[in-house]
């Protein structure tokens, strides 16, 4: 599930991103007369339907919903993003890894899945954007750098804390995203 409290649309693009990587841009500010979200969520996507989202390095057989779930085979590289724009914004998510039949119990540190969340997204789209990464990879959810040429950025995650939060392989994990003012926060 993917809900969203995203205030200040303005004139420049925005992405919820997916490979799966999630993402929301934002500007120098809304535009006069723009809605107060205020704390209402709503659906950022709809749990039916792909409908105003577009793919880049992807096609819409690497994608599918399924029993309201947006679920992604991560090959090949790419996200999905809508065309909207968003100053402030909390965006909650829920994600999950299928385990791999193959990996025993207990081995969880040895799985790489991997995913992402994009932010602050610049024009143009293609692979990889001008952006920051919120890590969505199963070792590193919650890590933060910047794209293209994974530079670091200023977050100094404490892996220690990521582990002891992140669920089992094949368990629902919460993550939330909120930028406020161009401030990046991961809980």
């Amino acid at each position: 599930a993917l809900l969203s409290n995203m205030a200040g649309r303005s004139k420049l693009p925005c992405a919820v991103l997916l490979p799966c990587a999630i993402a929301c841009g934002w500007s120098e500010g809304p535009p006069a007369g723009a809605p107060d979200a205020g704390h209402e969520f709503e659906p950022y996507f709809d749990g039916h339907s792909l409908d105003g989202f577009e793919l880049v390095g992807i096609s819409a057989s690497d994608v599918r919903v399924e029993g309201g779930v947006l679920e992604c085979s991560c090959l090949p590289n790419g996200y999905l993003y809508k065309n909207e724009i968003f100053r402030n914004f909390v965006l909650r998510l829920e994600f999950r890894f299928e385990r791999p039949d193959d990996l025993a119990p207990g081995a969880d540190a040895t799985f790489f899945g991997n995913s992402g969340y994009f932010v602050h997204l610049a024009p143009p789209h293609e692979i990889w954007p001008r952006c920051l990464e919120v890590q969505g990879s199963y070792q590193e959810t919650g890590d933060v750098f910047g794209l293209p040429g994974l530079l670091p950025a200023n977050d100094a995650p404490d892996f220690a804390k990521l582990e002891a939060a992140r669920r089992p392989v094949g368990e629902w994990n919460d993550l939330e995203i909120s930028s406020q003012e161009g401030a990046l926060e991961v809980a």
